[in-house]
């Protein structure tokens, strides 16, 4: 990612020094005092600012740490002086990092690093409100390592059925880690025949084989400094895996009918939606390829395993569309009984199908007819003495209720070992400490 730096310091040499370091970062400004930082931090947005602590006076650079930090920037402190006293003053007035003088090229990757860290933790924070949209608990957890990509070359390995946005979560993770860089190559090997695939990632010259009658540039060149996608990773061929291998231990190839090597350093993302350790298992895929293929790994769940986003994704798609239609509460209770095969995709189609009906309400004899098992089971699935327990309880009492004897069920199931319990319930241990302790209280 490209940077917008600002350094404040008055030595000539010493800015110098540090726009070598930066230069091949981003964009750099400089100001000689503090009246003219101050006027340019009012003025303009900054990811970085570099302090000089010693400039017009000793320690100006201290007064100048907070209005960094309420601008929205990132202060790092730049410094000969070494006591403590000064450095615990500079952190307390807000400053992020604190580099002594003279300063290494290695202690600023180390800065760029966290900055990155930090950038990307507050981008996760609105992820699932604006480009992920779930309330899974378990996803949303899988889905927060996706802060630690940027500041980590390991492969991301997404495995989940189709429909579920395996390249969704691929082309956010990419625009994560390069912005809006267009190098995200994309190649699905389930849609190449098999003849094909090689040259497709590889490249070839011209006469490389029969019907190559031009160069082709393969997408593994064409990644270089950027994403390769590779979708459906299960169905290559094993002949190609172990070239894959290589190219990923090695990050250079040679395309078919050169004899020249070509180097690309890329970014590596896999998917699937088959279980690649069974494949392992059974010898239907190379093991030392799927370990390098490992690394942030991610199983995106079927949306009939997340019933609760149902009616906050209809809403996401609903407000994409200039129409806006509303669905019963009868409707609404057959699509979260429905088993969605198609996950996210078919849910999305249904929304569109549902917008150029002419009815603006739309009711359960408006939807299409494989939503009618869904229709019986949303009759059904509540027995009436639930219902009864509900309406003199409650419904908060009747999940209790349920929580409690199944928790219960499980200690005894474990023979009283509770980490096997909560472990077997995958839940959290205060989750399930706080249910016990609620069965404990309810027996006394």
């Amino acid at each position: 990612m490209k940077y917008n730096f600002l350094i404040v310091e008055d030595d000539d040499l010493a800015r110098i020094n540090l726009e070598m370091f930066l230069r091949e970062k981003g964009d750099i400004s400089h100001a000689p005092n503090s009246e003219v930082a101050l006027k340019l931090i009012k003025e303009n947005s900054y990811d970085m600012v570099f302090l000089d602590l010693d400039l017009e006076r000793d320690l100006a650079g201290l007064d100048l740490v907070r209005p960094v930090v309420m601008a929205g920037s990132y202060p790092v402190v730049l410094s000969g002086r070494e006591d403590d006293a000064t450095i615990e003053c500079a952190y307390n007035e807000g400053c992020f990092d604190f580099l002594s003088k003279p300063f290494t090229r290695a202690s600023f990757d180390i800065v760029l690093k966290k900055f990155d860290l930090i950038r990307s933790s507050k981008y996760i924070e609105t992820f699932f409100k604006n480009e992920f949209v779930t309330s899974d608990c378990d996803l949303i957890e899988q889905l927060s390592v996706l802060k630690e990509v940027i500041v980590s070359d390991r492969p991301i390995y997404l495995r989940g059925a189709t429909g579920t946005g395996k390249s969704y979560i691929a082309k956010l993770i990419h625009k994560l880690i390069f912005g809006e860089s267009d190098k995200f190559v994309h190649l699905s090997c389930s849609e190449i025949p098999e003849n094909l695939l090689e040259s497709e990632l590889f490249g070839h010259e011209k006469g490389a084989f029969t019907g190559a009658i031009s160069k082709k540039i393969g997408k593994l060149e064409l990644a270089h400094e950027g994403t390769l996608f590779l979708d459906e990773v299960a169905t290559m061929p094993k002949s190609i895996q172990k070239k894959l291998l290589r190219v990923i231990e090695e990050k250079s190839f040679t395309p078919l009918g050169s004899s020249t090597q070509v180097t690309s350093n890329f970014r590596l993302i896999s998917a699937t939606c088959d279980d690649l350790e069974m494949m392992v298992r059974e010898g239907d895929f190379r093991e030392d390829l799927f370990y390098r293929l490992e690394g942030f790994n991610i199983v995106l769940k079927d949306l009939h395993k997340r019933r609760g986003d149902i009616p906050i994704l209809i809403r996401h798609f609903m407000d994409k569309r200039s129409r806006r239609v509303v669905m019963t509460p009868e409707t609404m209770t057959i699509l979260k009984n429905y088993t969605w095969p198609g996950n996210v995709r078919e849910l999305e189609k249904l929304v569109d199908l549902m917008v150029a009906k002419t009815s603006g309400v739309i009711t359960p004899s408006e939807l299409p007819s494989k939503f009618s098992s869904s229709m019986d089971l949303a009759v059904n699935n509540i027995e009436k003495e639930v219902i009864t327990y509900i309406e003199e309880n409650g419904l908060k009492a009747y999940t209790e209720r349920i929580e409690n004897q199944i928790v219960s069920e499980f200690i005894a199931l474990k023979h009283g070992r509770i980490r096997e319990a909560f472990s077997a319930l995958k839940i959290s241990s205060s989750s399930f400490y706080r249910i016990k302790e609620r069965i404990e209280s309810e027996g006394e």
